[in-house]
């Protein structure tokens, strides 16, 4: 195991480093941004003035739900079955964490990394799947809760615009169409054996075909594991509804670092307001943009956002030492805590009991 996690390491962080020069491009959208459109001096002078109390409960909520989204992953690998410990549950998932910063494609990077490294393990590759897409699935569900109900709030209890209403009632749908797909790509994966069929019937040569026909052996028999594994997970119900409540928590605890933060310059937001910019934050990543953690994109659109709200003692300078805190928790926070799992996960790996 040892020798695998080193080699996974090097060629996760030979990945990380080429999104690197990607992180000045964020800096320089974000300097630029600062110089037409934002007064410096005056940002200087209000992002340090926020309350130390509240920056530190803003970390403290991060940390927080850091430890709850590894573990609700934590009770769905013991739902498909899957026998291992936290103590490689909780290091895998907060190192992916580094992942989903570093590289951002819908957080999606992270999941790529838990997987690899399961692939390195003995442990079963068809259940690792199956939690890892179970979590996804668990961790979209809050979202999607909450955007909906943030949604019809806002109509009822805040003075938004029909505008305003009616793009997050677009965003709303977008969610759970993005949602639906995915739960139909896990449920009916074998579809995707209609590619390879299509394949074989207009390829020629024996040879290939007989490696297509291989192929589609080993999709099928793996595929059947991985439903077999959702299956088994259904009937855990407690197991799912304890990582159902610790996604639900991490998401709370997640999109209030922002609410936190206002706070902290004594400025009440609406949870609706916070809520609409998380959304449009965690869409933006999945933007096809190697800029870690979004840094200067999801910065300009915060800003602006929280701006166009017209939110009382909102100003510019505001919400960008808002951003900018959001961006030293949730980026470079999270990625020291991601970078400290990693060593952790090596070095545990030569003498790392997996089974629970």
């Amino acid at each position: 195991m040892q020798n695998n996690q080193r080699q996974v390491n090097e060629e996760v962080f030979l990945s990380t480093s080429r999104s690197l020069p990607f992180l000045l491009l964020g800096f320089v959208i974000l300097g630029i941004y600062v110089y037409f459109f934002v007064d410096f001096k005056k940002l200087i002078e209000v992002i340090t003035r926020i309350s130390k109390v509240y920056l530190l409960l803003a970390f403290l909520a991060g940390t927080l739900g850091l430890i709850c989204y590894a573990t609700a992953w934590h009770y769905l690998t013991k739902a498909v079955g899957l026998k291992i410990n936290w103590k490689f549950t909780y290091p895998l998932t907060l190192s992916s964490v580094f992942f989903n910063v570093m590289i951002p494609s819908a957080a999606l990077s992270g999941e790529v990394y838990r997987t690899y490294v399961i692939s390195k393990s003995p442990l079963p590759l068809e259940e690792g799947i199956a939690s890892i897409a179970l979590h996804r699935v668990i961790a979209i569900l809050p979202f999607i809760a909450g955007l909906t109900i943030g949604t019809f709030v806002s109509w009822f209890f805040s003075p938004v615009s029909t505008q305003m209403f009616l793009l997050l009632i677009f965003l709303t749908i977008f969610s759970a169409a993005v949602f639906t797909l995915f739960l139909l790509f896990m449920f009916k994966a074998e579809k995707a054996l209609k590619i390879i069929k299509f394949v074989e019937k207009i390829v020629k040569v024996k040879r290939v075909r007989d490696k297509l026909e291989k192929i589609e052996e080993d999709f099928l028999e793996k595929i059947e594991k991985f439903k077999n594994s959702l299956k088994k997970a259904g009937k855990e119900k407690r197991e799912l509804l304890l990582s159902i409540t610790y996604a639900f928590l991490y998401w709370f605890l997640d999109i209030n670092v922002i609410t936190i933060l206002f706070y902290g310059f004594n400025v009440n937001v609406p949870f609706f307001a916070v809520l609409f910019v998380y959304t449009v934050t965690i869409l933006l990543q999945s933007a096809p943009l190697m800029v870690p953690g979004m840094i200067g994109f999801a910065d300009l659109i915060r800003t602006e956002f929280f701006n166009l709200l017209g939110i009382p003692g909102v100003t510019r300078e505001v919400a960008l030492s808002v951003s900018l805190l959001t961006d030293a928790i949730v980026v470079f926070y999270y990625s020291l805590i991601g970078f400290f799992a990693l060593l952790i996960l090596n070095f545990q790996a030569k003498n790392i009991n997996l089974e629970s």
